[in-house]
């Protein structure tokens, strides 16, 4: 099969247009601010319509250049106005498709394409932004048939193969013994319809429980306060000033009132932008891939083949822990850095803690997750984690008391917010932390991140590594910890489980090696 070069949808001029401004802002607003310092008649409106005019020029000349092709084995594309790139991808060579559709795109038809090889670009290989709905499946079909073409032609290497070492020697096979073969060849080469026999969707109850009970304000915070830190030379001294004289006019319960309508507009912000985002959540398990399909203003379609996931991760942030719900993600492999956050993807927004094992029964067969059972930590355990927040403890409370000691009360105050910071951590960690095996193809590890608590079920093959740490101390009383690497997104991940068993660590080592 092969196409004509197309071009993408009109509506794709929009994006090439939002894509140069963006791209050109900067640069044309400080060469119009240096020109004006030397030449203070410069006639600007002039000159602002003239840039609009190239501008638009220059997006109307990327729309025509810009084409797409699919070839019998590959999907082409051209673009670039004075350089021109040819970009082939094989589609064998297609490890994920994503499609995105904003609520404008809609009427249209159309939506953007992004796909992904097994090569690290800090792109996708390919970006289509307003293409046809239809193309998606048509690439998934032309990957398929690629795919099963080879399987096929594999196949018969071996069966002409083994059919040569056959005819040398003398055999009484009877001529029905050959049809079988050629049957079988015949049913690998037929394509198998698509069947989907796993399916969640999500309801309105659970995404707004989902929303609710997210930790995800905190890294709007965090966004704000990294911000701040970057602008934060450009703020002159005065400006402190006046802002500690508000302050302090004010008084300090106006203060703190005014910092928790802060946190509570981040908290309501982060709210509808999960619902936004996991409006309509679908899950639907098809042929060894997993399609997710989400979002209100911009519809995300994600296909996630198996071979991509490197484990199954269960997570209850504290606020779910709380009401006994928590939240199943996949960790996979990307190889695009526009997302980093696709790393882990979920496939269950929000399912009460007692359904867990029937839904990974029922999704993840193979995970014999019921073998996972209760522990109790050693006291060794106890001992090293409240050792250390305790000498952390002590360090950052010496910190306040320097600080603060003027203000006893708000001392007193941020001593106990420490030790409440270092000591809860710690305990969770030591009630959440084991390593264990539970076949000869997983481990399940679990262990606390901050205050989330987390599961994690791991497949043998998709260990890059397992490190056995272990200090002089931790020898004598028969104590080790464990690392095991992952691919997680375009990076790794570490899976660390501290202060455990000397031998449960061994245990781990042995099963890894035996392959």
């Amino acid at each position: 099969m092969t196409s004509k070069a197309q071009h993408l949808h009109p509506i794709a001029l929009l994006y090439f247009l939002i894509s140069d401004i963006k791209n050109l802002i900067v640069p044309i607003i400080v060469t119009i601010i240096g020109i004006a310092n030397f030449w203070s008649e410069l006639p600007i409106v002039p000159v602002v319509i003239v840039i609009a005019i190239l501008i638009f020029a220059m997006s109307i000349a990327n729309y025509f250049r810009f084409t797409f092709e699919l070839k019998e084995d590959e999907i082409v594309v051209k673009h670039g106005i004075f350089i021109r790139h040819d970009d082939h991808v094989p589609y064998d060579r297609i490890q994920n498709i994503t499609s995105d559709q904003w609520f404008f795109l809609k009427p249209f038809g159309v939506e953007k394409l992004e796909v992904e090889t097994a090569s690290h670009a800090d792109d996708s290989e390919v970006s289509l932004f307003a293409v046809s709905v239809d193309l998606k499946d048509q690439l998934e079909k032309l990957r398929s048939q690629k795919l099963s073409s080879q399987a096929v032609a594999e196949n018969n290497d071996e069966t002409n193969f083994d059919s040569s070492k056959i005819n040398n020697i003398e055999t009484n096979n009877s001529p029905t013994d050959d049809l079988g073969d050629a049957t079988t060849d015949e049913e690998l080469a037929e394509p198998v319809e698509e069947t989907s026999s796993n399916t969640y969707a999500i309801t309105k109850k659970d995404l707004i429980k989902f929303a609710l009970t997210s930790p995800a304000f905190l890294s709007g915070l965090l966004v704000v306060l990294a911000a701040y830190g970057k602008f934060e030379q450009a703020i002159s001294d005065q400006m402190y000033e006046y802002l500690f004289k508000k302050a302090a006019h004010l008084g300090i319960l106006i203060v703190i009132l005014i910092v928790v309508v802060v946190l509570l507009l981040f908290y309501i912000g982060s709210v509808l932008i999960l619902i936004n985002q996991y409006y309509n959540f679908k899950l639907v398990e098809n042929k060894q891939q997993f399609v997710t399909t989400r979002g209100f203003f911009k519809t995300k379609k994600t296909t996630i083949s198996l071979k991509r996931v490197q484990a199954v991760l269960v997570k209850q942030p504290l606020f779910r822990q709380w009401l006994n719900i928590a939240t199943v993600q996949l960790v996979v492999i990307s190889n695009s850095h526009q997302d980093d956050t696709d790393k882990d993807i979920i496939v269950m927004p929000v399912i009460i803690v007692g359904k867990v094992n029937d839904f990974l029964n029922q999704f993840f067969p193979s995970i014999p997750v019921e073998k996972v059972k209760p522990f109790k930590p050693i006291k060794w355990t106890y001992y090293y984690n409240l050792r250390n927040a305790t000498l952390l403890t002590l360090g950052s409370s010496a910190i306040f008391v320097g600080l603060l000691f003027m203000v006893p009360w708000l001392c007193v105050a941020f001593v106990i917010l420490d030790i409440a910071f270092w000591f809860l951590p710690a305990i969770m960690t030591i009630k959440r932390t084991k390593v264990q095996t539970l076949d000869e193809n997983y481990i399940a590890i679990r262990n606390n991140r901050i205050m989330t608590k987390q599961l994690v079920l791991v497949p043998r093959q998709t260990i890059q590594s397992a490190e056995k740490r272990q200090s002089i101390w931790l020898e004598k009383k028969k104590l080790a910890s464990l690392t095991i690497n992952l691919r997680s997104g375009v990076t790794k991940r570490k899976l660390n489980t501290n202060y455990q068993k000397e031998s449960d660590v061994d245990e781990i080592l042995d099963w890894y090696k035996d392959v």
